[in-house]
């Protein structure tokens, strides 16, 4: 629940791509800083990003939760005993809920019904080290020349490579990748709209305020590509009403 979140209290945020062990380990060195922002959580609004609605899927409120029973049981867990070292963790218990997701369902079970060690592999059926992405895996081996043609065209050098990077990454892989296992054949509409759940006119930007990082990202795209965007959006919503 903690994955991106940053701030100078936290020993580095927690990212992607970890084992448990890895996992528990950032815990145990933040838990100080953790159990603060749980029992202060309006004093860290901007860092849990509960200062915003944002559209979609969020784990705002999640992260809430999961920070306040950490709270909750490591209090419950000190009244056990007055000695630290003789306080009790089999005496305190939790309702909160795990939330442990397979990784690429679909494939992980085409994996085992071929017997697919590779693509077990990659799905994470087989193998201890650290969880392996296929939608990152997908992107990766994406053709990308077509696009950086079209990049080339309306943006200079380190962009192009920019653009490249931020279109053929693992976030715009998984959607398409996700639902081709189960059946879908509509790849257009994987890639279109916010957080490609949507048609193209729900695109724009939604309207709160944005984030400094946000806004410096905003500020870095070449107008020369905002304008190609803004014909692309008056060509395309012509051909919409005109069919």
């Amino acid at each position: 629940m903690m994955e991106g979140i940053e701030s100078d209290l936290l020993d580095g945020p927690a990212s992607k791509g970890r084992t448990f062990v890895e996992r528990s380990d950032w815990v145990e060195r933040n838990l100080e800083t953790l159990l603060r922002m749980a029992s202060e959580p309006a004093n860290h609004l901007a860092e849990l990003h509960l200062d915003r609605y944002v559209p979609g899927k969020s784990h705002a409120f999640q992260r809430l939760a999961a920070l306040t029973e950490l709270n909750r049981t490591h209090l419950e867990w000190e009244g056990t005993h007055k000695d630290p070292e003789k306080r009790d963790w089999s005496k305190v218990s939790s309702g909160q809920p795990i939330y442990l997701d397979a990784s690429c369902n679909g494939y992980q079970h085409v994996a085992a019904l071929l017997r697919d060690r590779d693509l077990a592999y990659k799905v994470n059926i087989i193998g201890k080290d650290s969880p392996r992405d296929l939608y990152g895996i997908v992107a990766d081996n994406a053709d990308a020349s077509y696009a950086r043609d079209l990049f080339s065209e309306i943006l200079n050098g380190p962009e192009v490579d920019e653009a490249a990077d931020r279109t053929f990454n693992r976030n715009t892989a998984k959607m398409p990748t996700m639902t081709r296992v189960y059946g879908s054949k509509d790849i257009p509409k994987c890639l279109q709209g916010r957080n490609q759940r949507g048609r193209p006119k729900f695109s724009d930007p939604v309207p709160y305020q944005l984030s400094d990082k946000e806004q410096r990202e905003y500020d870095a795209i070449p107008d020369a590509a905002k304008v190609a965007h803004k014909e692309w959006r008056r060509t395309t919503t012509s051909i919409s009403n005109t069919s």
